[in-house]
């Protein structure tokens, strides 16, 4: 039931984690795990994010999280403290986001569009299927806001695509 435009709707309850969201584009969500990453003027340092694995984190330390698909994503995990070193430089924690690939038929098909206040239009198409040993899927959104303020209008769009095969008893492509 959430409209899926920033982190803070998935990030909202986890303790420890603080998402300054000041609905500017152009400058990315501030995100802060225990303290680590509050000096940043926008965006997310110091914090590594993975997505289906994939580290989203440049070598010094800054990430985006535009490219992040919110209706797209089964699940947000968020390791803080120590066990947080395990994934290198992400000394102020980790935050890793699973893409959803459930199906419930071999070839499922789904659209969503919500709308609200100050011109919020979000549709999203998403195509999931599965095989024998085969599980995809592709999501297309497009994201428009006039904003609230002067000159806050925004429009995004974003394609997302995973797929997972079994290669053998105990190997799995990604």
């Amino acid at each position: 039931g959430q409209a899926t435009v920033g982190i803070d709707e998935a990030l909202a309850n986890i303790p420890g984690v603080v998402v300054a969201n000041r609905y500017n584009y152009a400058l990315d969500q501030r995100v802060s795990i225990r303290g680590a990453g509050s000096r940043a003027n926008f965006g997310l340092r110091g914090v590594k994010v993975l997505l289906d694995g994939v580290p989203q984190s440049l070598p010094d330390g800054q990430s985006q999280l535009t490219n992040v698909d919110l209706a797209a994503i089964g699940s947000v995990e968020v390791l803080r403290g120590s066990a947080s070193s395990l994934y290198g430089n992400g000394s102020g924690g980790v935050i890793a986001f699973t893409t959803d690939l459930s199906s419930p038929t071999p070839l499922g098909l789904t659209l969503r569009h919500t709308s609200g206040s100050f011109g919020l239009e979000k549709s999203q198409l998403r195509v999931a299927g599965r095989g024998e040993r085969t599980l995809g899927m592709l999501s297309l959104s497009r994201t428009r806001v006039d904003g609230f303020r002067q000159y806050s209008a925004a429009e995004t769009s974003q394609l997302l695509a995973a797929l997972d095969r079994a290669i053998g008893a105990s190997m799995t492509l990604q």
